[in-house]
């Protein structure tokens, strides 16, 4: 068995780019309390600033008491190679844990990411930085409490970044973009990554994964990350947008702080009926088919209830989404077909409200006389028409009538003025509605040369009844026929 100053060496954890971690027990206790003892590689502690960074890492986050946040026990920094001693969570990390996460109810992973995120919020608070978030780098215990751990790239947000000549800190998957930049991380850098890991654990894909760790720190840099439900149809469109958010190139397009992303997915969960008290991970990870059918069932009620308010308040693009969400979460409710019939019924009756409603009183105001003006002459055939002295419009003109004996007679213009387009029928209609005259489309909105008397015209829109009407032309003014 290996030797380490005082702890023997049981097996190892993991190893990462400075240091090896060992599962490790006391000499003087070999029946006590496991630890996680982190042993740094004796090449890289002979440099100075490798040094430097562990001894400020453990100052940083000794001090750190949270329950998502790994312990750190105690420094040997006089061992040979130096090690620190770090709480010992039985479970495993994110990375095997994934693979347990069901597909169908990405709302478990979320369940992960908030704990994370409130650990995260803590450690922000006292102005800590992780910088190296990834799946390797979470464990979850075998009763689902959730710990970040490694802070090995943890810095004082107001201290000097000390890092490696030439080397770039943290793993190129969930780096964030002023990471892989070299520029200065922020909180906000860590938000990034917690995004990229909610997008591993909801798809079991990496969001910019590439052939080589290069390739992938260009694509953190410049390419634009798949769509989330591309790799998980399941996903609804509320929780992709909150993924793709934390995943923003620009820092100040995530979300605000840690606090605020835990408290937004928080919120998402709440809206699904999936209450902490009653949907939990603790609760998930003791019985994960139970709690999984339970949550889908609790989903489909929440979402079929919510759909049906929104329906009434005439919310159609929310009662879409959340139809769209429904049929993710049970293909086979009853209620799907009910809800995509009210839908369409309420919308078809909101069109013909919104055609019938103010359109009525146009249509029926036009569409009993179809005179935009005054008329000149009677638009009953045989009557005489009296001279009126008032004006009417044609071809954007003003112009004066002059006496006329009969409908059939001559009429007169000033020579002063316009001539008076006759047998002239404009319609003055939105574009989707059709127009038709005599049984004939018609193309434009102008007629000429129509003789006198009744006409049909018919006027269709989609959804709505089409409206028929006689319209008598008056060759002594042009027929306007306008709706709005």
């Amino acid at each position: 068995m290996k030797q380490l100053g005082d702890f023997f060496l049981l097996r190892q954890l993991g190893r990462g780019a400075t240091a090896q971690v060992y599962l490790a027990v006391r000499k003087q206790d070999p029946n006590g309390p496991r630890v996680a003892l982190k042993v740094f590689h004796p090449g890289l502690w002979s440099q100075e600033d490798i040094r430097r960074r562990a001894i400020a890492e453990f100052d940083a986050i000794s001090s750190l008491s949270h329950p998502g946040i790994v312990r750190v026990l105690e420094p040997f920094w006089n061992l040979d190679p130096p090690a620190v001693a770090l709480e010992y969570i039985e479970g495993m990390s994110l990375e095997e844990f994934q693979r347990r996460l069901p597909y169908i109810l990405p709302e478990v992973a979320v369940l992960v990411i908030i704990e994370v995120l409130s650990a995260l919020a803590y450690a922000h608070e006292k102005g800590i930085i992780h910088r190296d978030l990834k799946p390797a780098n979470i464990l979850i215990s075998e009763q689902g409490r959730v710990c970040v751990s490694d802070f090995g790239l943890a810095k004082m947000a107001d201290a000097s970044q000390l890092t490696m000549s030439g080397t770039i800190l943290g793993s190129p998957d969930f780096m964030s973009p002023e990471q892989a930049r070299g520029d200065t991380t922020s909180p906000k850098s860590d938000l990034f990554s917690t995004a990229g890991i909610l997008y591993f654990l909801v798809t079991g894909t990496r969001p910019f994964s590439r052939h080589s760790p290069l390739a992938t720190l260009a694509a953190v840099c410049d390419a634009q990350v798949e769509q989330v439900q591309s790799r998980n149809p399941k996903l609804s469109a509320e929780l992709a947008s909150l993924i793709h958010r934390g995943l923003s190139k620009s820092p100040a397009h995530r979300f605000g702080s840690a606090a605020e992303f835990r408290d937004v997915l928080i919120h998402y969960l709440n809206g699904l009926g999936l209450s902490s008290k009653e949907f939990g991970l603790e609760k998930w990870v003791r019985s994960p088919t139970d709690n999984s059918l339970m949550a889908l069932k609790t989903i489909a009620e929440t979402l079929t209830a919510k759909c049906e308010k929104l329906l009434q308040a005439e919310e159609w693009d929310r009662a879409l989404g959340t139809i769209s969400h429904l049929s993710l979460v049970a293909p086979e409710s009853a209620a799907l077909p009910r809800l995509m019939t009210e839908f369409d019924s309420r919308r078809k009756r909101l069109r013909l409200r919104k055609w019938a409603l103010p359109g009525a009183i146009t249509f029926a105001a036009l569409l009993t006389s179809f005179f935009f003006f005054k008329p000149v002459a009677s638009t009953r055939p045989g009557v005489a028409a009296k001279p009126d002295p008032e004006s009417i419009q044609s071809a954007g003109r003003t112009t004066r009538l002059s006496a006329s004996a009969s409908t059939n007679g001559p009429v007169r213009v000033s020579s002063k003025r316009s001539k008076v387009e006759l047998n002239v029928v404009r319609f003055d209609v939105p574009n989707e509605v059709r127009v038709f005259w005599d049984g004939k489309v018609v193309k434009g909105s102008t007629l000429t040369g129509q003789t006198s008397g009744y006409h049909e015209v018919k006027l269709e829109r989609n959804g709505s009844t089409p409206i028929v009407q006689k319209v008598y032309v008056n060759r002594r003014e042009p027929t306007v026929i306008r709706v709005r």
